[in-house]
């Protein structure tokens, strides 16, 4: 899955919407958050936004996160979590306290792929 569709399916997870290309031609997304107020920090009206950049931003990761508000879904993200993370490391790591250290370490990229694999979103192109 590319980057920016990642981008995009995350986002939409999120609430935003796709509003259309700014002065500037780039494309803006709107969140009803931030709709109802009417402008943004950009400075754009009517609640024009960036997306976030969840493949390199943890804090944005940790607002998307924030979705999993059961157990369940908790579980399941962290199954997802801990098999993207140890793919490449050696059998026997994950039960030590080097394996919890790069767990708890994940990437915001290794956190987008479980998140969305965790819901369903992920396309294999």
């Amino acid at each position: 899955m590319s980057p920016e569709k990642q981008r995009i399916a995350i986002a939409e997870i999120c609430g935003y919407s796709y509003i259309g290309k700014n002065r500037a031609g780039e494309d803006t997304w709107g969140h009803p958050e931030f709709l109802a107020i009417g402008f943004n920090l950009l400075g754009d009206k009517f609640g024009r936004y960036r997306l976030p950049d969840y493949l390199n931003s943890l804090d944005a990761m940790r607002q998307a996160e924030k979705m999993f508000s059961t157990l369940d879904m908790r579980e399941r993200y962290a199954s997802q979590l801990i098999s993207i993370v140890f793919e490449t490391v050696v059998e026997g790591v994950p039960a030590t306290l080097a394996g919890c250290f790069l767990l708890a370490h994940a990437t915001a990229a290794q956190r987008a792929e479980a998140f969305l694999k965790t819901l369903g979103k992920w396309v294999i192109e």
